[in-house]
């Protein structure tokens, strides 16, 4: 029984890659109804997420979304800041479908979707991300808040605070990410490289915006900022500040 536990967690390590893992199957959250991936475009911060390995001290994170060069494809870009108050950068593509996006993070890897699950386009989005393992016993999650300030309203979080509730998503399981005295982030898509592959691959990513992926750039010149706490731990009921 041990070994087959162990195998088991072997597996869904190598598959989770920094989600969270839990019990059953996934909640059953739906994409939002005639999402307009075009009002989705544009600039985000993240807000809150579920833990995330790979993010682990990062601070300031900001994404962009644009259309990519072909229909059905869209362009990012990343930015956070480390603990050591170092710039990354980071730029990759996907694509979308209905309300879902995919992204290919690391290269061993299929794109994985990442659902647009609630959003009014113009303060606040929630991304919600969920594979189910051995018929549906396990899962692993990835849930992020953004939104287009770097800071939301009292109501804001009161409104997504209930429909998270409501939503079979765990609210306990995120973590508010630290966006105080951060530095202005890069603007506008880096170029586009010459790729044969990307026609044949719409999802994978050329330059994935993770500080451990390859493709991920610092930029020094931070150092001087004061150190902030890089993360605020989210109390066990509502999402806030």
């Amino acid at each position: 029984m041990r070994a087959f536990v162990a195998i088991v967690l072997l597996a869904l390590a190598g598959q989770s890659v920094g989600q969270v893992i839990g019990f059953g199957s996934c909640p059953d959250v739906r994409g939002v109804e005639d999402f307009d991936v075009r009002r989705f475009f544009g600039r985000w911060y993240e807000i809150a997420r579920f833990y995330t390995w790979y993010l682990d001290g990062q601070s300031c994170l900001a994404l962009d979304y644009d259309a990519g060069v072909d229909a059905g494809l869209l362009d990012y870009r990343t930015s956070a800041v480390t603990r050591e108050r170092e710039m990354l950068t980071g730029a990759g593509e996907g694509f979308y479908r209905d309300s879902s996006i995919y992204f290919q993070m690391f290269d061993w890897q299929a794109p994985q979707e990442y659902r647009i699950v609630n959003t009014d386009y113009d303060r606040y989005v929630v991304i919600h991300s969920c594979s189910e393992f051995f018929y549906g016993l396990m899962n692993v999650q990835y849930n992020w808040v953004l939104g287009r300030e770097r800071q939301l309203r009292e109501e804001e979080f009161s409104r997504i605070d209930m429909w998270i509730a409501g939503s079979g998503i765990n609210l306990r399981k995120f973590t508010l990410t630290n966006q105080m005295d951060c530095p202005m982030a890069p603007t506008g898509m880096p170029m586009r490289s010459e790729d044969p592959m990307r026609s044949e691959m719409p999802g994978r990513t050329r330059e994935p915006g993770m500080s451990e992926m390859p493709g991920r750039t610092k930029e020094p010149g931070m150092s001087e900022m004061p150190e902030e706490p890089i993360r605020t731990e989210m109390p066990e009921e509502p999402i806030r500040t």
